[in-house]
């Protein structure tokens, strides 16, 4: 199994994909072999076979998490949310601090288009690690789609705080606009959310004209 993960690791997947499908066939109750092989599989773009794989390893260990998780990834890879819904909500009842799990929840009911879910599954994550940038920036996405301004409009700063402090460059004005324009190119969540707000918070410059069209809602 291990030649199989180094296979997998330099993407010569039919390699790897060969070996695990042998092992399974002489160690069948072993749920490691079909979730690894499952792993290869998706990582192969096989995202239907995948799950066929997922599914054995769940049957012999219905409470492997890691395989429920496995199991979102394929279904929301082949856009076939309500069943990524169940796997991540599967995973959470195992373990309801899964936060990678529960944000990758949110991602399919915003796919659904369901954002009040959405925005209630990314305020728990946020409000366990506050410090998760991209989960704020998604968060304060959330809060727009259903028109609570006022609680998105601290999810910029915070991101920009957060991202900041990593790099720990001075938070001036200019380096401000600079850094989180810079950022916001390479999170589109985030340029999306400095959009939607206000024209009178939006102050980073990125696109004030959009983001007050955008802000106001429907009459």
């Amino acid at each position: 199994m291990l030649r199989a993960g180094n296979l997998r690791s330099e993407r010569r997947f039919p390699e790897s994909d060969g070996i695990l499908k042998n092992l399974e066939q002489s160690e069948a109750s072993f749920y490691i072999l079909a979730f690894e092989r499952g792993g290869s599989l998706l990582d192969w773009g096989k995202s239907r076979e995948s799950t066929a794989e997922f599914r054995t390893a769940l049957v012999l260990n219905t409470s492997f998490e890691e395989a429920w998780v496995a199991l979102g990834r394929a279904a929301f890879a082949l856009r076939e949310d309500e069943e990524a819904i169940k796997a991540y909500r599967r995973t959470l009842h195992f373990n309801p601090r899964n936060y990678l799990a529960r944000r990758s929840l949110a991602r399919a009911y915003w796919r659904e288009v369901q954002p009040e879910q959405a925005g209630r599954e990314l305020a728990q994550v946020v409000s366990e690690h506050p410090d998760f940038a991209e989960a704020r920036a998604e968060h304060g996405l959330a809060l727009v789609k259903v028109t609570r301004y006022q609680e998105a409009i601290p999810e910029p700063q915070s991101y920009y705080t957060i991202w900041a402090s990593r790099i720990r460059k001075p938070a001036t004005p200019r380096a401000r606009s600079r850094l989180i324009n810079r950022q916001s190119r390479r999170i589109p969540t985030m340029r999306l959310l400095i959009c939607a707000l206000p024209s009178n918070i939006n102050s980073v410059g990125i696109c004030p004209r959009r983001a007050s069209s955008i802000a106001k809602p429907a009459s």
